[in-house]
């Protein structure tokens, strides 16, 4: 009965082990900096024009 208490015990601290390095992983993904709404996509993309003084 010790022995069942000690794995649960065990297994509860590896599960959450592992869960909290899922979680931290998963926050640390990068977004795409390049998501721009589409008339800002285009616009930046376009060659440049002149100033207009």
């Amino acid at each position: 009965m010790l022995t069942q208490r000690t794995n649960r015990l065990y297994l509860r601290q590896v599960g959450y082990s592992i869960m909290t390095i899922l979680l931290a992983s998963c926050s640390m993904l990068q977004k795409a900096k390049d998501r721009l709404p589409p008339g800002l996509a285009y616009l930046k993309q376009a060659p440049a024009g002149r100033d207009i003084v």
